[in-house]
């Protein structure tokens, strides 16, 4: 199935409905038969509207995405006469091109006195909805549109296509019929001159400079290749091949592809024109692997963007930002930091909820720590994916595929065993038992491979990950803080070394405090 889709949107409506309407036509149809972008392809020079109108040109059926703020960037832009948004509709509408408004996010269908005078028509076409419900069946519906409009399109093509081949055949059957008769009109003239007594070679020069009296006035290609094929090395060749010349660069037209140059320059090595189609060919070459890395640029910055947009870590999409300022994500990437910068901190749910927590603790209630996983946090701002409740300390491997979570149960509850998580699944791998007493604070070795706890009952353990084993047990603690417990926040640092250089060369312990009862 042939043709193609142009997708019309305004950057600043809603790019994320019209990146993913983009992506799930992407499974549907061949990567050529896409067009969403034009901005990439206009040079330096050119004439933006007739490039505009070329794409639309070669497209069979326009989706032109409307947000809820599409209306109001058009209102902005109605004096803009470099409107590219208005610009690709009025060419599809004054194409008869078949163009269907997609209305995303809400939004409603414009009214036909909100639209400028040049694509009014727009108003009275039927719209497809996208729902964030519904969103991959409503797609479905589309893409099935599509495939049977495109089918229709590329029947009529053929059919087109055929007439002009007979055409062309039929132009060419009356051309070898003149030619056929002037080659009977020649013969004829060449007899009467031999009976006149003309030599032979005087007779075919009369023949040359008849038949070159004939095409010179009629400007016709093939004329000039049947002229230059019967007499070569006539008088004429040099007037006729330079004729040829002319004709056959100027049915080049004004945008020659690359196999029109360079059949042009297999005929005419050294034309008037060889230089210009030298040019051309490189300028072309050099457009297509300049659209070749737009296109890539364009999936890498996608890809990026991907990967850091449900993310919380503001630090990594101002990276993203940086590295793509005016990539067609910055929008996106600068809201979602104003939205980061304004929502609730952890910090600012202690600081507001710090009296009602401690009145808590003093009525005898269970302390509940404030992580992620807590009800209020998450009705104020949990943008996590996955949740690891009532633990007292926990700890993401070095390579980032599991956690690490010790003292499950809350405070008073808390449990002497170590749990390790999968992240991406939630599954518990492997437990580490071995303290008696809850633990207070874990950590990873640098190569993952081993992992240090500390716990109330007065001891450090070091365990083999890939196992679960304990490898060894460090004691010796201060015997003047005696049997009060720690405090639910223990702060330390351990270096680690693999099992080849020591299990373990040093742990530091800093900022441990007693708790008063």
């Amino acid at each position: 199935m042939g043709g193609k889709i142009f997708i019309n949107y305004r950057r600043g409506d809603d790019p994320g409905y019209t990146q993913a309407l983009y992506q799930r036509l992407e499974d549907e149809f061949a990567p050529g038969d896409l067009f969403m972008d034009v901005e990439g392809h206009i040079k330096p020079g050119d004439d933006f509207v007739e490039v505009l109108n070329a794409q639309v040109a070669a497209a069979d059926v326009m989706l032109t995405v409307m947000g809820p703020r599409w209306v109001q960037l058009l209102e902005a832009r109605t004096a803009d006469p470099d409107d590219f948004v208005t610009i690709e509709i009025k060419a599809a509408l004054d194409q008869g091109k078949r163009v269907i408004p997609v209305l995303v996010g809400g939004a409603g269908m414009p009214k036909a006195d909100a639209l400028p005078e040049s694509i009014r028509p727009l108003a009275r076409r039927n719209a497809v909805g996208l729902r964030p419900e519904r969103f991959r069946t409503d797609c479905q519906g589309l893409v099935t549109a599509l495939k049977e409009h495109l089918t229709a399109a590329e029947k009529e093509r053929l059919a087109r296509t055929e007439a002009e081949r007979q055409a062309a055949e039929a132009a060419r059957l009356e051309a070898e019929a003149q030619a056929a008769a002037r080659a009977r009109a020649a013969e004829e003239r060449s007899r009467a001159q031999a009976a006149a007594g003309l030599s032979a070679e005087e007779i075919r020069k009369a023949e040359e400079l008849a038949s070159w009296d004939f095409v010179k006035e009629r400007n016709d290609v093939q004329d000039l290749r049947d002229h230059l094929a019967r007499f070569p090395g006539g008088t004429s060749e040099r007037y006729a091949r330079a004729k040829l010349d002319a004709l056959t660069w100027a049915s080049l037209g004004s945008a020659p592809s690359m196999d029109q140059l360079r059949s042009y320059l297999d005929e005419f090595p050294n034309g008037a024109n060889a230089q210009v189609a030298q040019e051309g060919i490189v300028a072309i070459e050099r457009e297509a692997a300049e659209a070749r890395a737009a296109t890539d640029r364009r999936a890498r910055e996608t890809a990026q963007w991907g990967a850091v947009a449900a993310s919380t870590d503001k630090l990594a999409i101002q990276a993203f930002l940086q590295e793509w300022p005016d990539g067609e994500h910055a929008t996106a990437a600068r809201a979602r930091i104003k939205e980061l910068k304004r929502a609730p901190t952890r910090r600012w749910v202690f600081q507001g909820l710090g009296g009602a927590v401690g009145l808590a603790t003093i009525g005898g209630a269970t302390w509940v720590e404030l992580l992620p996983g807590f009800a209020l946090w998450r009705l104020l701002h949990d943008q996590s994916f996955r949740t690891f409740s009532n633990v007292r300390s926990g700890i993401i491997s070095p390579d980032g595929r599991t956690v690490l979570a010790g003292g499950e149960g809350g405070w008073r509850g808390a449990s002497a065993t170590l749990k390790l998580y999968d992240v991406a699944t939630g599954n518990d791998v492997r437990t580490f038992k071995g303290h008696s007493k809850p633990i207070v604070s874990v950590a990873f070795s640098p190569d993952g491979r081993t992992a240090l706890s500390i716990s109330q009952d007065r001891t450090l353990k070091l365990w083999d990950v890939a196992t679960g084993n304990e490898v060894r047990t460090f004691v010796g603690w201060p015997d003047s803080w005696g049997d009060k417990p720690l405090d639910r926040y223990v702060d330390y640092n351990a270096t680690l070394r693999t099992p080849a250089v020591g299990i373990c060369r040093t742990v530091v312990m800093a900022g441990i405090r007693k708790r008063s009862h």
